[in-house]
Formats: structure tokens, C-alpha cells, sequence
């Protein structure tokens, strides 16, 4: 080997190596190719080339293929070749003398080391970018969320002032209704007291369904928790809008008061039987609601008008967009509501 060409040898950052005659015996060991195998030169030089390899390895065929026509060579390892050779890619070429090959000049382009750390990076960096897509999506998402809880809250809070101004109007109508008859002052505060609660409970109600509405059958519970035996309510799952859900709520507890005084729940066989449903549907779906009071004391029109009448006929009609009709039969009291499902549902 000339001094020029050792020179390169020697200073080149691939792996090289020389092999003489047909049995691929080593001549010399470039620094790399040193440092690939871990062994210093005096280790490597003069055995067979094929003793650093695998048994049947592709690149002692491909040697003596050289080796024999002259022709320069490269190979490549498949993906799927196990065991990982220590040569994953190289190049060779013949050492000709008189125009006749006397050896081969191999080149390392890639050792197997080389090739898994960089397939491992690779993967790593795809990983990583898989990871970070998701986090990216996690991130949206969870952008996507507070956007919409701080949407939820906005609406609550305006929804709350909103109500809050309502209520303050119906607590000082209740007030005033309530106080400004001929009844002692103790009585007076006594309904006072029972309607605001009322009141409060439909709020309940209202807070649970996060003030969208609030289901028939919940408001008539809470009423009727102490005559929970007298009273006998069926009827679908309907949510009343927050409005109407209020007067609901109001004329129920009317009823109820008037029947715990005067009506069936003043005897211990009285009863009460509500019923609602919807008829129809699409929009022409109606909600029917039948109160229907039975074996109670027998029943007396009322001689005057007051705050109950006020629920049961004007807020009632105003609110559910319909006219209410109430029976004072012998028998027992009775009040109807039917009313578009448009207008009063949630």
C-alpha cells in the first residue's frame, strides 16, 4: 500500500481492512476498523477475515466472489437478518496486481451498532412526536373543556342574577299578597312562611337540573313528603322550564295547603290522586295535569279571592299559556291543566 493511499487508510472515519489471497487472510487494519472490533491490529492481522465473522456469513461469499472475478461488490443487511452481523453495510473492492486480483479492499459504510442506534433514534423521535401529537390533542381538548366550563359558568352567573332579580319580584308579590288580608298576623306569617318554602324548594330543584328546569314529579314529592300515603302521583318524566317550574311549584303547594285545610288531607281517608302525561307529539304535544281530590269533608266554593286564587287561575293561565279549570264538586276538588308541551318544557 503506498503512502499516500495508507495515509487516507489510516485517517478515514470508516472502517477498513485488506485481505490477501483466497483465503482472505488480513494485511491491514485501518485505526476504525480497530476501534469497531475493539482490538488492537497486532490481534487482526495475519488471521482469516472470516474468523471475525459469523459462521456462513454473507461476506465471505461475497470475498471470494471478488476475489475470484475482479468485480467490486456492495451489500447491505435486511432488516430481519438475526443474529445483527457487525457489518451492516459494506463495499469492496479487488487489489489488483499484473491486472490479476491479489486481494480485497473492504469498506464499512455502516456497522450494526451504528444502524440500531440510528433505527433507535429513529423510533425514538417517532415516539416522541406520536407523544407529543397526543399531548397536543390532550391539550386542545382540555382547551376545548375549560372554554366550555368557563361558558357554563358565565351562564350560571348570569342565569343566577337574572333569577335572583325574578325571585325578589315573586318573594315581594308573595309578601304583599300574603299579609295584606283580614287574617291575624300569626296566621298570615304561618302561609307566609309555608310559600316561601315552597319556593325555595323549587329552587332546589331548579339547582339541580343547573337551572334549565326541573321535573314534575321531584316538585310534587318535595310537596307531599309528610302525605306521602295519601297521596298517589304517576306520571312520566317531564322537565318544566324554570318559569313555569316556579308556578308549578306555587300552585301545587296551594292545592296542597287548601286540602290540608279544607279538603282531603284534613281527614285521615282523604286522598289525593295527581296525574299527568303528554298527548301528541311533535308540535302538537300537549301536557295534561289532573288534580283530583276524593273522601274527604265535602266541598265549599270558597267566598272570597286571595293569593291561591291568583296562583291557581291568573299565574297559571299566564304561564302555561292555557286556562286552568277548577271543579269545587261535592265530591271532592278538582283542577286541570292542559297546556302546549312547547311552552312549558325545558
Amino acid at each position: 500500500m503506498s503512502s499516500l493511499c495508507l495515509a487516507i487508510a489510516e485517517h478515514a472515519p470508516l472502517p477498513m481492512v485488506t485481505v490477501e489471497g483466497a483465503s482472505h487472510i488480513v494485511r491491514y487494519v485501518n485505526p476504525a476498523f480497530c476501534r469497531l472490533l475493539d482490538k488492537p491490529s497486532e490481534q487482526l492481522v495475519g488471521i482469516p477475515f472470516c474468523e471475525m465473522l459469523p459462521e456462513r456469513d454473507e461476506c465471505v461469499t461475497l470475498l471470494d466472489r471478488v476475489f475470484r472475478t475482479g468485480k467490486p461488490e456492495s451489500h447491505t443487511e435486511q432488516e430481519h437478518s438475526k443474529p445483527h452481523p457487525i457489518f451492516w453495510s459494506f463495499t469492496m473492492w479487488p487489489v489488483l496486481a499484473d491486472e490479476r486480483p491479489m486481494g480485497v479492499m473492504i469498506q464499512v459504510t455502516e456497522t450494526a451498532q451504528f444502524h440500531e442506534k440510528t433505527l433507535a433514534m429513529n423510533e425514538a423521535l417517532m415516539l416522541g412526536s406520536l407523544r407529543q401529537h397526543e399531548l397536543t390533542e390532550a391539550a386542545d381538548s382540555l382547551n376545548v373543556q375549560l372554554q366550555q366550563a368557563e361558558q357554563r359558568l358565565q351562564f350560571l352567573m348570569n342565569e343566577l342574577a337574572h333569577r335572583g332579580q325574578n325571585q325578589l319580584a315573586v318573594i315581594l308579590s308573595i309578601t304583599s299578597r300574603s299579609l295584606s288580608g283580614a287574617q291575624p298576623l300569626a296566621e298570615a306569617r304561618e302561609v307566609l312562611v309555608q310559600r316561601l318554602h315552597a319556593l325555595a324548594r323549587t329552587q332546589s330543584a331548579l339547582m339541580k337540573g343547573g337551572f334549565e328546569g326541573a321535573p314534575v314529579a321531584e316538585i310534587v314529592r318535595l310537596e307531599f313528603e309528610v302525605f306521602s300515603k295519601q297521596v298517589k302521583a304517576v306520571g312520566p318524566d317531564v322537565m318544566l322550564n324554570p318559569k313555569v317550574a316556579q308556578t308549578f311549584a306555587l300552585l301545587v303547594h296551594e292545592l296542597a295547603t287548601n286540602a290540608a285545610k279544607h279538603g282531603a288531607l284534613s281527614q285521615a281517608g282523604g286522598r289525593i290522586e295527581i296525574h299527568w302525561s303528554i298527548e301528541g307529539a311533535g308540535a302538537a304535544a300537549r301536557f295534561k295535569f289532573q288534580w283530583q281530590e276524593r273522601d274527604g269533608p265535602p266541598v265549599i266554593p270558597p267566598t272570597r279571592q286571595g293569593f291561591g286564587h291568583i296562583v291557581l287561575e291568573t299565574a297559571a293561565a299566564q304561564d302555561f299559556g292555557a286556562q286552568p279549570k277548577i271543579r269545587f264538586a261535592p265530591e271532592g276538588l278538582s283542577y286541570e291543566i292542559d297546556a302546549s308541551l312547547s311552552v312549558i318544557s325545558a
